[in-house]
């Protein structure tokens, strides 16, 4: 039953066909573009400008985590427009980015307001904006083709990447009060686990979501 909801034809399948169709159109992929590239620079200007002037240069890829898997989804989608499946290894990448920080925020922003922090505008739109991040995301795993080596590699990529955030290094953004950073630590680390154990079991099963073998039209990488 597993299998049937990765490559049978079924509700699942159907809904997420008409999905990629959806995503795929031309006002989206308009939105896409806009919306991304504004989220990209704002983010790393807003949120961690002051951050990456303050830390040196050779930590800069590690820091803006969000503005960055925001953008690593424009040459995805670049590449994808071009000619699917795009580069499926990278497609892979950025869907993990994009799904990761998108998570990570509505659930910073949940357990802010959980904990009596204040329900602002900024904190709303922040919310929808990265719920849409992960929904970019799971768009872009439909032109991916897992195995197990690339799954391990993105998860120990991004491992990394959280062991620089809250390790010694302590690269993570700022927290406000009533949300501590061992708990968004463990927010972290968890996601970093579930996507790579997510991304094994599509492996597992095939490596593709949605379909056995690439769609119509696409050429195989």
């Amino acid at each position: 039953m597993m299998q049937a909801t990765l490559d049978k034809p079924n509700a699942v399948t159907t809904l997420y066909a008409w999905f990629k169709t959806f995503m795929l159109s031309p006002l989206v992929v308009l939105g896409i573009f806009i919306g991304n590239g504004i989220g990209a620079v704002a983010g790393l200007i807003y949120w961690y400008g002051g951050h990456l002037a303050r830390s040196p240069w050779y930590l800069w890829p590690f820091i803006p985590d969000s503005p960055l898997s925001t953008f690593w989804v424009l040459p995805a989608l670049v590449l994808v427009l071009w000619r699917k499946p795009g580069w499926p290894w990278f497609n892979a990448f950025a869907a993990f980015g994009v799904i990761k920080y998108g998570i990570w925020t509505v659930a910073f922003w949940s357990l802010y307001w959980a904990n009596g922090g204040i329900v602002s505008l900024e904190g709303v739109a922040m919310s929808f904006t990265h719920a849409v991040m992960a929904l970019e995301g799971l768009f872009l795993l439909g032109y991916t083709r897992l195995t197990k080596w690339v799954a391990l590699g993105l998860g120990g990529w991004f491992l990394l990447n959280d062991w620089i955030d809250f390790g010694p290094l302590q690269t993570h953004p700022g927290l406000p009060p009533g949300v501590s950073v061992a708990t968004m630590m463990g927010v972290t680390v968890g996601l970093t686990g579930l996507l790579t154990l997510v991304y094994l079991w599509i492996a597992r099963r095939g490596g593709y979501v949605g379909r056995q073998a690439p769609e119509r039209g696409e050429i195989e990488r």
